[in-house]
């Protein structure tokens, strides 16, 4: 369980940097990223249900970003986000962390299921 705790304290420091390196929109679209290959990652290791909500929140996090009014068309731009989008994706974020944190260690000398 320590190192479980050990990797959710690694990725909350590595998606807080993202936020302090990048802007907030490229940012995202790392994260997307990374949940994508996290998706393919853990299809890998057959966590199906760990793999579909990072694949799930992949999508929800580029949604965010699609449907964004940029505010390129005005006088004055103003972004205005697309907040369900976005909320949703906090919280399918939240979720494949927890699911992660909560399945069974896999045995180091058994097979992959």
């Amino acid at each position: 369980m320590l190192l479980r705790l050990l990797s959710f304290f690694s990725v909350a420091a590595v998606v807080g940097a993202l936020f302090v390196v990048f802007a907030w929109p490229v940012a995202l679209l790392v994260l997307s990223g990374m949940n994508a290959v996290g998706c393919i990652g853990f299809a890998i290791v057959r966590q199906l249900k760990i793999a579909g909500f990072a694949g799930v929140t992949s999508i929800l996090i580029m949604a965010t970003l699609f449907f964004t009014d940029w505010g390129l068309s005005s006088l004055h731009p103003v972004v205005r986000v697309a907040w369900p989008y976005l909320i949703a994706a906090c919280a399918a974020e939240l979720t494949t962390v927890l699911f992660y944190l909560l399945s069974p260690l896999p045995s180091p000398l058994s097979p992959l299921p």
